[in-house]
């Protein structure tokens, strides 16, 4: 069943259409109902091929004890995909699945979800709002929801 929701998503996520081959991110992440509250997640995206897909690396840090400074560090590789655009509002699908490790232990994961990105200035800068989930074999059994915002360029 893992194997098919990450195959779904890989076949339904490819990336930020924009004239610039690569994309740069960065977000913050609150979630006052999670046992980790704050997360940070940063992401590369690079164009394929002139198309709207784009080749995506994620990485989200989340603190797993503050007492001990344990953080437990998701990276993945995978695809993003303009859905839809509403104007300069524009609507993205996530996916991405990789390693994930902790001082403690080294394990599986991978993620999903959506994005939304709004110009903000004239200098390339984007408003980058998403919620994705995540699913890591280390660091807790559950599926953990990322609700972030940021700025990509």
């Amino acid at each position: 069943m893992k194997l098919r929701i990450l195959a779904f998503l890989l076949l339904i996520t490819p990336a930020f259409g924009q004239s610039d081959p690569n994309l740069y991110g960065v977000a913050f992440s609150f979630n006052p109902g999670a046992p980790q509250r704050y997360a940070g997640t940063v992401l590369y995206g690079h164009q394929l091929s002139g198309s709207n897909t784009y080749a995506l690396t994620v990485a989200d840090f989340v603190p797993q004890s503050v007492q001990q400074a344990i953080v437990l560090t998701n990276i993945g590789a995978g695809v993003a995909q303009k859905a839809v655009s509403f104007g300069n509002l524009s609507v993205w699908a996530l996916g991405s699945a990789g390693v994930s490790f902790s001082s403690q232990a080294t394990g599986w994961q991978y993620a999903g979800g959506g994005a939304v990105t709004y110009p903000i200035g004239k200098k390339g800068l984007k408003l980058l709002v998403g919620a994705r989930f995540s699913k890591s074999s280390i660091g807790g059994a559950s599926y953990q929801l990322i609700p972030s915002a940021g700025v990509a360029w």
